[in-house]
C-alpha cells in the first residue's frame, strides 16, 4: 500500500491529518480555521475561538498585511475590534517593523 497525501503533507491515520494540512494551507485563501498560526502573545484569545473565528482573523491579517505569526499592536487591536476590548492588551515587546 502506497501513502497518500495533500499538500504535501503524507496522511497517516491518527485522525489529525485535516491540522497537518490545514497548516500547508496557512497563509492562503484556503486556510480553513483548524491549525495555529499566531504568536503566542495571542494564545488565549485564538485557542478558544472557532475555526470560523479563526479563518476571519487570518483572513483580516493578511488582509492588512500583517504577519500571521508577527506581535504588533496592530494584531491586538483587530482581535479588540472583532472579539471586544478584553481581548485588546498592550503587547509586550512587540514586532518592529
Amino acid at each position: 500500500m502506497s501513502a497518500t497525501s495533500v499538500l504535501g503533507v503524507e496522511l497517516q491515520e491518527d485522525g489529525l491529518d485535516y491540522v497537518r494540512i490545514d497548516k500547508a494551507r496557512v497563509g492562503t485563501p484556503d486556510y480553513e480555521g483548524h491549525a495555529y498560526f499566531w504568536d503566542p502573545e495571542f494564545k488565549h484569545t485564538l485557542r478558544d475561538v472557532s475555526e470560523e473565528q479563526r479563518k476571519a482573523v487570518h483572513d483580516r491579517w493578511l488582509a492588512e498585511g500583517l504577519a500571521l505569526d508577527g506581535r504588533t499592536q496592530r494584531h491586538a487591536d483587530i482581535l479588540g475590534e472583532m472579539f471586544g476590548p478584553q481581548h485588546c492588551h498592550q503587547v509586550q515587546n512587540p514586532d518592529t517593523v
